[in-house]
């Protein structure tokens, strides 16, 4: 639904369902976007995992996000991948320095990556645990590019 049937999702919403940013994301609706932003800021590291769509069913292949929109995908990748630029921006001006980053390796933008560099002198000091792991997600995505740029900008092996 999240790529191939816009509308329908879009018609849900107007009807009361319950959104993400994710979905917000996918759908390039600014207002939305904004609105998950301004009632809770975490959900800007919000990614396509466990942590964030825990499984009910340990033997479960995970949350249809992981088959529409990517293991590991974040809000970022998924307003890139469907072209929504002022989402895109609004999420980097909301993503915390370091994160930012990393984000930009993710989405594979060597121009972001090296104008969020500026800003944080020791990227790897700055990041938890699980962004650290994400070159190895990076590498598992098939993402060399962003796994190139990560290493690069100090995440560790």
């Amino acid at each position: 639904m999240v790529g191939e049937r816009q509308a329908v999702a879009r018609h849900l919403i107007v009807r009361g369902c319950t959104t993400d940013l994710l979905l917000a994301a996918a759908l390039g609706d600014l207002t939305l976007v904004r609105r998950h932003l301004d009632d809770d800021a975490r959900p800007v590291r919000m990614r396509v995992d466990d942590h964030w769509f825990p499984k009910v069913n340990p033997k479960a292949g995970g949350t249809i996000y992981n088959w529409t929109l990517g293991f590991h995908a974040s809000a970022h990748e998924v307003a890139k991948r469907y072209g929504h630029s002022d989402v895109l921006q609004l999420l980097f001006n909301r993503t915390p320095a370091a994160a930012r980053v990393v984000e930009a390796c993710w989405i594979e933008d060597e121009d972001a990556v090296a104008r969020f560099r500026q800003d944080v002198t020791d990227v790897n000091s700055a990041l938890d645990q699980s962004d650290r792991t994400l070159v190895a997600h990076a590498a598992r995505n098939n993402k060399t590019m962003a796994v190139r740029l990560m290493l690069e900008s100090g995440l560790p092996v």
